[in-house]
Protein backbone atom coordinates (compact mmCIF):
# COMPACT_ATOMS: atom_id res chain seq x y z
CA UNK A 1 0.00 0.00 0.00
CA UNK A 2 1.53 3.27 -1.10
CA UNK A 3 1.30 5.74 1.97
CA UNK A 4 2.26 9.67 1.25
CA UNK A 5 3.05 12.08 4.63
CA UNK A 6 -0.51 12.96 4.85
CA UNK A 7 -1.76 9.19 4.74
CA UNK A 8 -1.25 8.87 8.51
CA UNK A 9 -4.12 10.06 10.36
CA UNK A 10 -3.26 8.91 13.90
CA UNK A 11 -2.16 5.47 15.93
CA UNK A 12 -3.70 3.79 18.12
CA UNK A 13 -1.17 2.33 20.36
CA UNK A 14 -1.54 -0.68 23.13
CA UNK A 15 1.47 -0.26 25.53
CA UNK A 16 4.32 2.38 25.05
CA UNK A 17 6.91 -0.35 23.77
CA UNK A 18 4.28 -1.28 21.16
CA UNK A 19 3.65 2.73 20.27
CA UNK A 20 7.51 2.58 19.38
CA UNK A 21 7.70 -0.51 17.52
CA UNK A 22 4.48 0.52 15.53
CA UNK A 23 6.20 4.10 14.60
CA UNK A 24 9.20 1.84 13.60
CA UNK A 25 6.88 -0.33 10.98
CA UNK A 26 5.37 2.43 9.24
CA UNK A 27 8.32 4.29 9.10
CA UNK A 28 9.74 1.24 7.30
CA UNK A 29 6.84 1.49 5.12
CA UNK A 30 6.97 5.60 4.81
CA UNK A 31 10.46 6.10 3.84
CA UNK A 32 9.64 9.82 3.84
CA UNK A 33 7.09 10.29 6.47
CA UNK A 34 7.56 12.34 8.77
CA UNK A 35 8.67 11.11 12.77
CA UNK A 36 5.84 9.49 13.75
CA UNK A 37 4.45 9.50 17.50
CA UNK A 38 1.67 7.34 19.48
CA UNK A 39 -1.53 8.99 20.13
CA UNK A 40 -4.81 8.15 21.90
CA UNK A 41 -5.40 6.27 24.87
CA UNK A 42 -4.22 2.19 25.59
CA UNK A 43 -6.03 -0.57 24.38
CA UNK A 44 -8.00 -2.12 27.39
CA UNK A 45 -6.96 -5.82 27.06
CA UNK A 46 -3.77 -7.70 26.29
CA UNK A 47 -5.28 -10.07 24.40
CA UNK A 48 -5.48 -10.36 20.68
CA UNK A 49 -7.75 -8.93 18.55
CA UNK A 50 -9.59 -11.35 16.67
CA UNK A 51 -11.74 -9.01 14.28
CA UNK A 52 -12.68 -5.36 13.92
CA UNK A 53 -15.77 -3.67 11.85
CA UNK A 54 -16.85 -0.36 11.41
CA UNK A 55 -20.26 0.51 12.93
CA UNK A 56 -20.40 3.62 10.68
CA UNK A 57 -17.80 6.32 9.86
CA UNK A 58 -16.66 7.61 12.89
CA UNK A 59 -16.66 4.19 15.23
CA UNK A 60 -15.42 0.73 14.99
CA UNK A 61 -16.00 -2.52 16.71
CA UNK A 62 -12.83 -4.51 18.37
CA UNK A 63 -13.55 -8.40 19.40
CA UNK A 64 -11.48 -9.68 21.35
CA UNK A 65 -11.35 -13.46 22.57
CA UNK A 66 -14.00 -13.12 25.31
CA UNK A 67 -14.95 -9.31 25.00
CA UNK A 68 -16.47 -6.78 22.66
CA UNK A 69 -15.21 -3.36 22.57
CA UNK A 70 -16.82 -0.12 20.97
CA UNK A 71 -14.73 3.07 19.76
CA UNK A 72 -14.97 6.56 18.32
CA UNK A 73 -12.00 7.55 16.15
CA UNK A 74 -11.24 11.27 17.30
CA UNK A 75 -8.09 13.24 16.15
CA UNK A 76 -6.70 13.18 18.91
CA UNK A 77 -7.14 8.95 19.05
CA UNK A 78 -9.30 6.43 20.06
CA UNK A 79 -11.92 7.05 22.78
CA UNK A 80 -13.51 4.31 24.38
CA UNK A 81 -17.09 4.29 24.63
CA UNK A 82 -18.00 0.95 25.89
CA UNK A 83 -16.93 -2.92 26.21
CA UNK A 84 -18.79 -5.61 27.02
CA UNK A 85 -17.55 -9.49 28.05
CA UNK A 86 -19.34 -11.76 26.34
CA UNK A 87 -21.07 -15.00 27.74
CA UNK A 88 -20.32 -18.38 28.51
CA UNK A 89 -17.15 -20.53 29.91
CA UNK A 90 -13.83 -20.22 27.88
CA UNK A 91 -13.03 -22.94 25.64
CA UNK A 92 -10.09 -24.35 24.39
CA UNK A 93 -8.71 -23.92 20.69
CA UNK A 94 -5.33 -24.20 18.87
CA UNK A 95 -5.92 -21.04 17.73
CA UNK A 96 -8.39 -18.21 18.66
CA UNK A 97 -10.28 -16.67 16.19
CA UNK A 98 -13.65 -14.60 15.65
CA UNK A 99 -15.91 -12.94 13.60
CA UNK A 100 -18.24 -9.49 13.32
CA UNK A 101 -21.06 -9.16 11.34
CA UNK A 102 -22.40 -5.65 11.62
CA UNK A 103 -26.47 -4.73 11.11
CA UNK A 104 -26.03 -0.73 10.67
CA UNK A 105 -29.78 -0.34 10.22
CA UNK A 106 -30.59 -1.84 13.62
CA UNK A 107 -27.34 -0.27 15.04
CA UNK A 108 -26.36 -3.89 16.05
CA UNK A 109 -24.00 -6.85 15.57
CA UNK A 110 -23.43 -10.50 15.67
CA UNK A 111 -20.15 -11.36 17.59
CA UNK A 112 -18.83 -15.16 17.37
CA UNK A 113 -15.51 -16.48 18.81
CA UNK A 114 -14.19 -19.91 19.09
CA UNK A 115 -13.58 -19.28 22.76
CA UNK A 116 -17.31 -19.20 23.29
CA UNK A 117 -19.99 -21.87 23.07
CA UNK A 118 -22.65 -19.53 21.44
CA UNK A 119 -22.85 -16.02 19.09
CA UNK A 120 -24.14 -12.85 20.87
CA UNK A 121 -26.24 -10.11 19.63
CA UNK A 122 -24.82 -6.95 20.40
CA UNK A 123 -26.73 -3.45 20.26
CA UNK A 124 -25.56 -0.52 20.78
CA UNK A 125 -27.83 2.34 23.06
CA UNK A 126 -25.93 5.44 22.88
CA UNK A 127 -22.48 5.25 23.93
CA UNK A 128 -23.33 1.73 25.38
CA UNK A 129 -23.10 -2.08 24.40
CA UNK A 130 -25.99 -4.01 25.32
CA UNK A 131 -26.39 -7.60 25.06
CA UNK A 132 -29.61 -8.96 23.33
CA UNK A 133 -29.56 -12.55 22.69
CA UNK A 134 -27.70 -15.55 22.10
CA UNK A 135 -27.96 -18.16 19.32
CA UNK A 136 -25.69 -21.34 18.37
CA UNK A 137 -24.75 -19.48 14.94
CA UNK A 138 -25.08 -16.33 13.67
CA UNK A 139 -28.15 -15.86 11.33
CA UNK A 140 -27.12 -16.08 7.66
CA UNK A 141 -29.07 -15.11 4.43
CA UNK A 142 -29.70 -17.92 2.16
CA UNK A 143 -28.33 -20.60 4.89
CA UNK A 144 -30.57 -22.78 7.17
CA UNK A 145 -27.48 -23.32 10.26
CA UNK A 146 -26.15 -20.21 10.00
CA UNK A 147 -22.37 -19.25 10.89
CA UNK A 148 -20.04 -21.22 13.32
CA UNK A 149 -16.70 -22.75 13.91
CA UNK A 150 -15.93 -26.10 13.50
CA UNK A 151 -15.97 -27.00 17.44
CA UNK A 152 -11.90 -26.65 18.63
CA UNK A 153 -10.62 -24.85 14.96
CA UNK A 154 -10.25 -21.91 13.36
CA UNK A 155 -12.42 -22.84 10.71
CA UNK A 156 -15.74 -20.98 10.01
CA UNK A 157 -18.65 -23.60 8.63
CA UNK A 158 -21.29 -21.42 6.03
CA UNK A 159 -23.94 -24.03 4.39
CA UNK A 160 -21.29 -26.90 4.64
CA UNK A 161 -18.03 -25.32 3.37
CA UNK A 162 -15.03 -24.47 5.33
CA UNK A 163 -13.51 -20.76 5.45
CA UNK A 164 -11.13 -18.70 7.87
CA UNK A 165 -12.85 -15.59 7.10
CA UNK A 166 -16.20 -14.74 5.97
CA UNK A 167 -17.83 -11.46 5.01
CA UNK A 168 -21.50 -10.96 4.69
CA UNK A 169 -20.59 -9.09 1.33
CA UNK A 170 -19.83 -12.14 -0.15
CA UNK A 171 -15.90 -12.10 0.89
CA UNK A 172 -14.25 -15.01 1.89
CA UNK A 173 -10.96 -16.75 2.80
CA UNK A 174 -11.50 -20.77 1.80
CA UNK A 175 -9.41 -23.18 4.15
CA UNK A 176 -6.65 -23.20 1.56
CA UNK A 177 -5.73 -19.83 1.76
CA UNK A 178 -7.70 -18.44 -1.35
CA UNK A 179 -9.69 -15.42 -1.87
CA UNK A 180 -13.17 -16.16 -2.92
CA UNK A 181 -15.49 -13.49 -3.72
CA UNK A 182 -18.78 -14.05 -4.80
CA UNK A 183 -19.23 -17.39 -6.44
CA UNK A 184 -15.83 -17.65 -7.58
CA UNK A 185 -12.51 -19.09 -5.91
CA UNK A 186 -9.74 -16.80 -7.10
CA UNK A 187 -6.37 -18.28 -7.67
CA UNK A 188 -4.88 -15.62 -5.14
CA UNK A 189 -3.79 -16.61 -1.79
CA UNK A 190 -4.16 -14.20 0.95
CA UNK A 191 -4.24 -14.51 4.92
CA UNK A 192 -6.90 -14.71 7.30
CA UNK A 193 -8.03 -10.88 7.32
CA UNK A 194 -10.12 -9.79 4.36
CA UNK A 195 -12.62 -6.41 3.82
CA UNK A 196 -14.13 -4.33 1.09
CA UNK A 197 -13.04 -0.75 0.23
CA UNK A 198 -15.19 0.17 -2.39
CA UNK A 199 -14.38 -1.83 -5.74
CA UNK A 200 -10.55 -2.71 -3.92
CA UNK A 201 -10.35 -5.43 -1.48
CA UNK A 202 -7.91 -4.88 1.34
CA UNK A 203 -6.16 -8.51 2.52
CA UNK A 204 -3.21 -9.48 4.33
CA UNK A 205 -0.48 -11.49 2.77
CA UNK A 206 -0.10 -15.20 3.11
CA UNK A 207 2.67 -15.97 5.60
CA UNK A 208 2.85 -17.72 8.68
CA UNK A 209 2.33 -15.62 12.27
CA UNK A 210 5.35 -14.49 14.07
CA UNK A 211 7.55 -12.63 10.93
CA UNK A 212 6.86 -10.43 9.09
CA UNK A 213 3.42 -9.32 7.38
CA UNK A 214 1.83 -7.33 4.91
CA UNK A 215 -1.15 -5.65 4.28
CA UNK A 216 -2.46 -6.29 0.20
CA UNK A 217 -4.55 -3.47 -1.73
CA UNK A 218 -6.29 -5.63 -4.05
CA UNK A 219 -8.23 -5.01 -7.67
CA UNK A 220 -10.90 -7.83 -8.99
CA UNK A 221 -11.73 -7.11 -12.48
CA UNK A 222 -13.18 -9.87 -13.74
CA UNK A 223 -11.80 -13.10 -13.47
CA UNK A 224 -7.79 -11.52 -12.54
CA UNK A 225 -7.06 -10.26 -8.99
CA UNK A 226 -4.34 -7.58 -9.27
CA UNK A 227 -2.11 -6.57 -6.34
CA UNK A 228 -2.37 -2.61 -6.46
CA UNK A 229 0.12 -2.42 -3.75
CA UNK A 230 1.57 -4.17 -0.85
CA UNK A 231 3.19 -2.34 2.57
CA UNK A 232 5.45 -4.93 4.41
CA UNK A 233 5.14 -4.72 8.62
CA UNK A 234 7.46 -6.54 11.00
CA UNK A 235 4.02 -7.40 12.43
CA UNK A 236 1.44 -10.10 12.53
CA UNK A 237 -1.76 -8.26 10.88
CA UNK A 238 -4.48 -9.95 12.76
CA UNK A 239 -7.89 -8.24 11.72
CA UNK A 240 -8.21 -5.54 8.96
CA UNK A 241 -11.77 -3.38 8.15
CA UNK A 242 -12.06 -0.69 5.52
CA UNK A 243 -14.36 1.83 5.07
CA UNK A 244 -15.32 4.46 2.47
CA UNK A 245 -16.38 7.49 4.24
CA UNK A 246 -17.07 11.12 4.00
CA UNK A 247 -13.17 12.25 5.32
CA UNK A 248 -11.89 9.59 2.60
CA UNK A 249 -10.84 5.69 2.84
CA UNK A 250 -10.07 4.40 5.88
CA UNK A 251 -8.09 1.12 6.83
CA UNK A 252 -8.07 -0.07 10.37
CA UNK A 253 -5.71 -2.69 11.37
CA UNK A 254 -5.13 -4.98 14.26
CA UNK A 255 -0.99 -5.48 14.46
CA UNK A 256 0.67 -8.22 16.57
CA UNK A 257 3.90 -8.47 17.90
CA UNK A 258 6.08 -11.02 18.58
CA UNK A 259 5.99 -10.63 22.09
CA UNK A 260 1.77 -10.72 21.60
CA UNK A 261 1.70 -6.70 21.65
CA UNK A 262 -1.43 -5.93 20.18
CA UNK A 263 -1.55 -2.12 18.49
CA UNK A 264 -4.11 -1.02 16.70
CA UNK A 265 -3.39 1.35 13.44
CA UNK A 266 -5.82 3.61 11.50
CA UNK A 267 -4.84 5.32 8.44
CA UNK A 268 -6.49 6.92 5.15
CA UNK A 269 -5.26 6.28 2.22
CA UNK A 270 -4.88 8.69 -1.14
CA UNK A 271 -8.10 8.26 -3.55
CA UNK A 272 -5.69 6.59 -6.09
CA UNK A 273 -5.48 4.04 -7.09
Amino acid sequence: MTWDKDSIRYILSAVAPGAALLALWLAAAVPDAPPLAARGRPLPTASPILDLAFLDDRRVLALGQGTLFLYRLEEGGPVLESRLELPGEFLAVRAAAGVLKVSENENACWALTNRRERASLVAVEGRRLVLRLEADAIPWVGTGGGLRYRPGTNELVLDGDSFFAVRDDGLAVTTGGLLKIGAEVRPRRVGNAVDRLGALVVATSHRPPGGTDAILLLRADGADTEVVSETPLAATVRAVAAREARGGRVVVAALESREGETDLAVFTIPQTP
